[in-house]
């Protein structure tokens, strides 16, 4: 998709700045700093970011879209110093004809995906009226975090204890094909599909006939993949969920890292129809996410002290089908369409999302390309994707046994245990770095960094994602 505006004005600089500005002394969570010790500080409201501004409007076409990719490439692989207290980073790029590009990379540490939303939303907002007054928020997300915190222990005693009870019988992760060695460059890939709004309103219709929400049956579709290339059949998927985890007035405005998760126990060994599969995945999610309060990262650490060893869920489905649109309408107004998106976390192999987009489902998986055999992710993705059409265009797919229809010549994973999980130890953009351990050991389940970048333009653009 383009956007096409005769009309179309560059971002200014200054205006950005203060609108900047007026989001990260709203909202705390863009000033917290992560001590190497674990402890969280919410610095004054009078921390600044500052905004990286990269002027091209002079420079030839293919020089600027050359200066462009590297941008993306430095910003998409930057670490951001939450030591220091960076975790939110904005740069603007001006360009030739009006265009412009708006950068933005936040650690997920100060921002969930419903925060996330609500910050480009606001961001939105005061760029477009410098003046506009936004309603106080009743909670700071420090706040929020004391109160949760004060919960703690009739969470272990209610939730743990039940998780507690589950440590015996829950499997690993899934075992995939993977190379002997990582790289000590990671390389983070994106691959992606589109439902239009009519498939999505197929699909949703037979979900309702079924009995199903269409998060379960994708995420079912993923494990069936999985398991396709996977040594076992059984294995845990990471699931985060973004419930608010209290109630009070404006909570949904309060920005910051309210995420949990759910290690979903998967069991695709015995044969049976997709639909049978679904349900009871759906069961097994249910079950997991009343007791989601006691996360998946906790579950994790109870997991590795019982076995003596590290265990961990490095393929994650993150669902945002309840969340609304990734980006408003406002948004998009002000700042254009987004054209390129990322995530990447420490110990996480395959990261597969899907959300709302344009009245259909954005589809995405987010892959560590260097860790996987060749090919593998392709015909992993391939088949998933092909799954997903197959089930809204022909009903009587759902009553298959959809492990009949993977390909006969694929890679299945040999290996005994995920190589990933101990060379990540010395990549030196996940885990070298001891307070990337305090981070990536508290906050495992939740996806590390985003780059978002926009375009404002009123021409063509191609190698865009939607």
């Amino acid at each position: 998709m383009s956007a096409i505006n005769d009309k179309s004005q560059p971002l200014d600089l200054a205006r950005l700045t203060l609108a900047i500005e007026k989001l990260v002394q709203r909202h705390s969570s863009l000033r917290l700093q992560v001590c190497s010790s674990g402890q969280q500080i919410h610095n004054p409201s009078n921390n600044t970011v500052h905004v990286i501004f990269n002027d091209l409007r002079d420079k030839p076409t293919d020089v600027a879209q050359q200066l462009l990719e590297q941008y993306r490439s430095t910003y998409s692989s930057q670490m951001l110093d939450i030591e220091s207290g960076e975790v939110f980073a904005v740069a603007l790029s001006l360009l030739e004809n009006g265009n412009s590009r708006l950068h933005l990379d936040i650690d997920m540490i100060a921002a969930d995906a419903v925060s996330y939303r609500t910050l480009l939303r606001d961001l939105a907002l005061l760029y477009d009226d410098p003046n506009v007054e936004l309603a106080d928020l009743a909670m700071s997300y420090k706040d929020c975090r004391m109160a949760i915190e004060h919960n703690w222990e009739s969470i272990k005693e209610s939730s743990g204890m039940w998780w507690q009870t589950q440590l015996a019988s829950l499997p690993n992760g899934p075992l995939l094909p993977l190379k002997a060695a990582s790289s000590q460059h990671p390389i983070t890939t994106r691959r992606h599909f589109n439902i239009d709004p009519q498939r999505k309103a197929q699909l949703y219709a037979q979900c309702r006939q079924y009995g199903l929400t269409p998060s379960v049956v994708l995420a079912t579709v993923l494990a069936e993949t999985l398991a396709g290339w996977s040594k076992d059949p059984r294995f845990i998927l990471n699931v985060p969920l973004f419930q608010r985890p209290l109630a009070g007035p404006n909570i949904k405005e309060v920005v910051g890292d309210f995420s949990s998760s759910i290690l979903l126990d998967v069991d695709t060994g015995p044969t049976a129809t997709f639909v049978t599969r679904a349900r009871d995945v759906q069961s097994s999610m249910h079950e997991g996410a009343a007791r989601a309060d006691y996360g998946g990262v906790h579950v994790l650490r109870d997991l590795g002290r019982a076995r003596g060893q590290q265990v961990t869920a490095p393929v994650v489905f993150t669902s945002a089908l309840n969340l609304g649109e990734l980006f408003d309408a406002n948004v998009r107004r002000v700042f254009g369409d987004p054209i390129w998106i990322i995530s990447q976390g420490p110990q996480v192999l395959l990261d597969a999302q899907v959300t709302e987009l344009d009245g259909g489902i954005l589809i995405n998986w987010d892959c560590r390309e260097d860790a996987f055999v060749d090919g593998v992710l392709d015909a992993m993705f391939n088949f998933f994707s092909n799954t997903v059409v197959n089930l809204v265009t022909e009903p009587d797919y759902w009553d298959t046994h959809i492990g009949d229809t993977l390909p006969k010549n694929r890679a299945v994973a040999e290996v005994q245990e995920p190589v990933i999980t101990k060379n990540l130890e010395h990549d030196e953009t996940s885990l070298s770095m001891p307070i990337v351990r305090v981070v990536a050991s508290i906050w495992h389940e939740v996806i590390g960094g985003m780059v978002v970048i926009f375009i404002k333009t009123y021409l063509l653009r191609v190698g865009i994602l939607f």
